[in-house]
């Protein structure tokens, strides 16, 4: 499923962690659909020819800045960043394509867990790693913004030794 969450862009990484945690406690029940879950399933009963003429006038109304706000609040292409789980599927982080359609302008993915090893105080030690590769718009922002916001993430994310990302 898609969880769509917004932010006032004031919370701290605590008060995100427990929103996530919130939302995919709540959206892990087969029983609960959110509102994302159920346009989805009332888009799959429309006919392939009408699906197409739907998505024309959607892409439309998006490039000309005219998409209803409720569209929008359901929408998960119009986000911030996306972040996936892959690794939920059993494999590692992948490059996902960013979409024509939107505003998502980073596209985050997680890969399976692993063991990696580190070379640590003369020592080689075991640690558990994910993977993550992400893909970002360079229209919303410059190489040199991008650059530094790594080295921001690479402090906040560990002090001790440097996050490994592809990007």
């Amino acid at each position: 499923t898609t969880i769509k969450i917004p932010f006032k862009g004031s919370e701290n990484i605590f008060e995100v962690k427990e929103m996530l945690d919130s939302a995919i406690t709540k959206n892990k029940e087969v029983s609960n659909q959110n509102n994302t879950d159920k346009l989805l399933k009332l888009l799959s009963y429309v006919p392939d020819w009408l699906y197409k003429f739907i998505v024309n006038i959607l892409m439309y109304l998006d490039k000309h800045g005219m998409m209803p706000k409720a569209i929008i609040e359901l929408s998960p292409f119009h986000t911030s960043a996306f972040l996936t789980n892959v690794g939920s599927l059993g494999i590692d982080a992948i490059y996902h394509h960013l979409y024509n359609f939107g505003t998502t302008g980073i596209f985050l993915a997680m890969g399976k867990k692993k063991k990696s090893y580190i070379y640590e105080d003369d020592d080689i030690v075991p640690e558990k790693s994910i993977s993550l590769a992400w893909v970002a718009d360079e229209r919303i922002c410059d190489g040199f913004y991008y650059a530094n916001a790594l080295k921001l993430f690479n402090k906040y994310k560990n002090k001790k030794r440097p996050l490994m990302i592809w990007a």
